[in-house]
């Protein structure tokens, strides 16, 4: 999770995390990893890691955090079924290169 924390609910569901806790947690516990690389989940993780940068681009673009490939997904919720049925090509294309790029790191 991007914020560490959870805000309660609103009128469509959980409210959107304060980015305090984000600023103040996530790169401090990304600096004691090393991961091989990133899946960056949901627009508002995405906003986050790549500020004023487009969703959609970001998903279908390969990106890098901390010097390692890193992969913009679309929240896997019900509210995002119209963004996958709008980008039927992330489920036919997108996703494979995803999948390969991991296989690849786990030697699959």
């Amino acid at each position: 999770a991007v914020a560490h924390c959870f805000p309660g609910k609103n009128k469509s569901g959980d409210a959107k995390p304060p980015i305090e806790c984000a600023k103040k947690w996530l790169w401090q516990e990304l600096s004691y990893l090393n991961p091989e690389l990133f899946l960056i989940v949901g627009k508002y993780a995405a906003d986050f890691i790549f500020p004023n940068k487009n969703f959609t681009e970001l998903v279908f673009t390969n990106q890098t955090l901390l010097s390692k490939p890193a992969f913009v997904l679309p929240h896997p919720s019900p509210a995002n079924k119209k963004w996958l049925k709008d980008h039927p090509e992330f489920e036919r294309k997108r996703l494979k290169e995803i999948r390969a790029a991991i296989h690849k790191i786990i030697r699959l």
